[in-house]
């Protein structure tokens, strides 16, 4: 791991912690997707993986996420928790089986066997960075893809038998239906994402992990939380997952 990975971790760590940075020092940005892994693995060395987000985009990019940032579904979060919140609904598939490297890509078929059940999920967004949407694209994905934290909700083992580009969610903030429609991307194009990350993964860190939870993608959102906030989401079939924000 080298030492400007490490710097750069150090910094987003403990921005994340206190106050917010406009943009990493010019030394530090990364310049290539490579460069950015490095740090997201310097930034998890010492808290540990519990998990990974990844989307079904033309373009994949993943990041593991802090064991630490994972909370049960009803969680109540106190005003200063996480700066500037944001929040989207996913769905989120957690794996029975460990998906280790192999010396070649995984396939789709290989993951799907991976996975034990499907989960409505919430992703909180949050960042290092005063605007996160100001920074490259590379420092942002360094920075965990601006990852905050995750809530997962209840699931069942046979969700993949659903397509879920039609299964029908419903969003509901302080009683107030936001979004009552389909989710959008298929199974497939999310297993196929999954089999990319498998892929990234084996080569990074060891490969996927039984337990681990993958977020994969807005469903709905983002969206801004304030306090006082409760968000409430149910996936048709698959299940239902809710935050509150202390205020």
């Amino acid at each position: 791991m080298s030492r400007t990975a490490t710097r750069a971790a150090d910094l987003l760590r403990s921005a994340r912690q206190g106050t917010a940075i406009a943009d990493l020092p010019e030394d530090l940005k990364p310049s290539t997707a490579a460069e950015a892994y490095a740090i997201q693995d310097a930034t998890v060395a010492r808290a540990g993986v519990g998990g990974w987000k990844v989307a079904p985009v033309p373009d994949y990019y993943g990041a593991p996420i802090d064991r630490d940032r994972f909370h049960p579904d009803g969680t109540v979060y106190p005003v200063g928790a996480l700066r500037d919140p944001e929040v989207e609904i996913e769905i989120a598939l957690v794996l029975g089986a460990d998906l280790p490297p192999i010396g070649r890509p995984y396939r789709v078929e290989e993951v799907r066997a991976a996975v034990a059940s499907v989960h409505a999920a919430v992703e909180m967004v949050g960042s290092a960075f005063a605007d996160r949407r100001s920074v490259a694209m590379l420092t942002a994905l360094a920075d965990q893809q601006s990852n905050a934290t995750v809530l997962l909700g209840t699931g069942t083992p046979a969700g993949l038998a659903l397509d879920f580009a039609s299964v029908p969610v419903r969003v509901v903030v302080n009683g107030a239906t936001i979004h009552d429609g389909p989710s959008g991307r298929s199974t497939a194009a999310t297993l196929d994402a999954l089999a990319w990350l498998a892929t990234h993964a084996a080569d990074r860190r060891g490969g996927l992990k039984a337990g681990d939870v993958v977020i994969t993608g807005a469903r709905v959102g983002p969206f801004p939380a304030k306090p006082g906030d409760r968000v409430e989401a149910r996936f048709e079939g698959i299940g239902a997952v809710a935050v509150a924000f202390a205020g």
